[in-house]
Parts: structure tokens; sequence; C-alpha cells
């Protein structure tokens, strides 16, 4: 696929993969590469978008995308080939052209939203070919092969909003029905969009998954934290809290932790790489971040807006990474000097939603049918 002849032009096209380069790591000259992979070699990893259980906010992030475009991306940098929301085919004739795509050898199949498998999958009916054809059964079904498995989104990744306490759909992780082995899971509530084309590139370039932590994300995207990544977390360690919406200025630097900030639990490069191509990203719009590409999300960080702990800023000043606020947090607290540190006060609060969350689990199973022996 050549993309200056199909409208990209040379330096867009460039920058563009200067861009992506950047993010996977790549050395001097990785723009090229990427560059080369993008026009030789996305016609022959064809991309099938599949939508599960979802809000469709992960697509409307993607279509956001202004510099190149989302319409450039899909069809010009990489090979999309299946989409339910975007394809102008229908029915029998829409779901054969994911077949087709599926036979291509090393196909990439994206995931967005959770798979509903209570009432034998009923809840997401994508197509029908003489029967109904459920999501939970596509995604295996088209799973064969694949290259790669893309989660979009938390959804996607790890239940998400769908699967909070009281849902009746069993709505159920990409990871619980196919291989893990090829899965790679690119969370957030939405996922930026940068974050899914460089998955599908590092495909492109290297025919395998990227590394992965423990949660199968890529760590090139969620290594680090967001509160080390944010511009504010210079007053976090100068102890300047926003201590309400109300007292926001404009021009406002001061941390949101108080206002419910979840940064250090969270991953991702939001602060740096921003949204809306690059415009900007929750905390710039004086919004806590939610933590919203994590596992937690959502129903075990609600209420999103909770002050979850007396915040001090944690010893040693400016530099003292997230994974390092606990820690301190402990040896100053032996010496009586220091309180609950965020990552502390955050931990505790999520453990007791999910203690809740159980809980509630265990109350609706015997509501339903009167029997305290139920496995929940």
């Amino acid at each position: 696929m050549s993309s200056m002849a199909s409208g990209i032009g040379r330096r867009e096209f460039l920058r563009y993969s200067g861009m992506i380069a950047a993010m996977l790591g790549l050395s001097q000259g990785g723009a090229i590469r990427v560059a080369h992979a993008l026009e030789h070699e996305s016609d022959k990893r064809p991309v099938i978008w599949l939508d599960g259980q979802s809000c469709g906010g992960c697509l409307d992030s993607f279509l956001g995308s202004a510099d190149p475009t989302a319409g450039r991306i899909l069809t010009e940098l990489i090979s999309l080939r299946f989409s339910t929301a975007l394809s102008g085919l229908s029915g029998a004739a829409l779901l054969a052209e994911a077949r087709k795509a599926r036979d291509a050898e090393g196909h990439i199949v994206v995931v967005e939203g959770s798979i509903p498998i209570a009432s034998d999958g009923g809840f997401s009916v994508i197509g029908h070919d003489g029967s109904d054809v459920k999501a939970k059964d596509l995604v295996v079904e088209l799973s064969e092969g694949a290259g790669a498995m893309i989660a979009a989104g938390t959804c996607a990744s790890f239940g998400g909003i769908p699967a909070a306490a009281g849902a009746d759909t069993g709505a159920t992780p990409v990871g619980d029905i196919v291989d893990t082995d090829r899965l790679i899971n690119v969370s957030g509530c939405p996922p930026h969009p940068d974050w899914i084309v460089a998955s599908i590139v590092h495909m492109l370039l290297y025919g395998t998954i990227p590394a992965r932590d423990g949660d199968s994300r890529p760590t090139f995207i969620y290594k680090k934290k967001v509160h080390d990544l944010c511009e504010r977390r210079a007053a976090f360690d100068d102890g300047r809290f926003v201590k309400s919406f109300s007292d926001v200025k404009e021009g406002e630097d001061r941390c949101m932790a108080e206002l419910g900030c979840k940064g250090p639990i969270a991953h991702g490069d939001c602060p740096t790489r921003r949204f809306n191509s690059g415009t900007n990203w929750c905390v710039g719009a004086n919004v806590p971040c939610t933590a919203c590409t994590e596992h937690e999300f959502y129903e075990a960080v609600d209420p999103l807006l909770f002050k979850v702990a007396d915040l001090t800023p944690p010893l040693g000043g400016a530099g003292v990474s997230a994974d390092r606020v606990a820690t301190i947090a402990v040896g100053a607290a032996a010496a009586g000097v220091l309180g609950h540190a965020a990552v502390t006060g955050t931990s505790r609060f999520i453990s007791s939603r999910k203690k809740e969350r159980s809980k509630l689990d265990i109350d609706m199973a015997r509501d339903d049918d009167g029997d305290e022996e139920q496995d929940v």
C-alpha cells in the first residue's frame, strides 16, 4: 500500500512514522523502518475491528485523530478490512469480509468492548448468516491464526463498566476467552489512538507482540505512572493542592490529589502524549485522573472524585517516583513523621471497594436463590 500515492504527503507520512518510532523506542533511522512497514507490510496483515459490549468511545477516540485523520490511518496506513461500525456492508456480506481477512496469515484482530457470555452470549449479536453470530463466538473464530489480538479499551482488557456488580450480561475480558500468548491489552477509557496504531506497527515491524507488563499491556506505553509524568507532580511535592472545584483558577497548576486524582496507581503516557492530537488530557482540563487504564476501573475506583486519603507530599521532594511513595510513607510513619501517602491511601481505598463488591455479589446471589452456599 503506497501512502503517498493514496493521499498522505511524504513529509506528513514521515512525521507520523517518526512519532510511532519514538513510542516504540527505536533508535535513529526508526522512522524510515516504520514508514517502510506501513507502506509494504500492512496489506499482509489485515486488521479486523470487532465490537463487543461497549459504548463506542474507543472507536470514537480513534476517529478523533486529526493529524493524520482517522480515515487516512485506517485506509492508507493500516489495512482495516472489517468494522461493524464503519463498513458500508451489512449482514452475511460483512461477515464474509471478516472471514476473508481471517484467511490472511498473521491477521490482527482488534476487539472493542467486553464480551458478554451470559445467556449463551445472546446480549451481543454481531450479525446473522442463517443463525445469530454472537460476539463471543466470532471473537474466538477470528482469533484462529491471528498474529495478535488487541483488546482496545478497558472494557475489552479487564471488563470495565459492563462487568460492574449488578450487571446481567456476564461481561468478560477478551483475555478470558482467547489465547493470552497473543493478547495485547491496550487499556484506557478511551485508549489513545496512537497506542493502538503503535501496537499494530510493532507487529508489522517485528512479526511479534511487544513486551508486556503483568496485565498484558505494552510496556512502551504503560511502563510509567501517570503521577510521575504529570506536569503537576512538582506541585504535589511542594504540597500545593486544589481544595475544591470551585477553587480552580485560570492557568491552574496545583495538584488535584485532594479531589480524588488516582494518578499514583495509573499507568500510561497521557500527560505527555495528550488527546485530540496533543491538545489536552484529563488533569490538564482540571479533571482528576480516574486510573481508567487499570483493571480496577471502574468499580473499584468509584466514586471517581472521592478524596482517598489525607495526602502529604512524599519525603525526598521532587523526583521521588510513584512506586517509591508507599515505601517512603511506611518508613516515615514508623518514625512518626508522615501519615498516609498517595499510593497507600489509594490502594486501601481500592481494597475496601473490592470488599464491598464481593459482599454485594454474595448478597445478590442469596437474594436470587436463597442459597448461602452458592458460588459467586
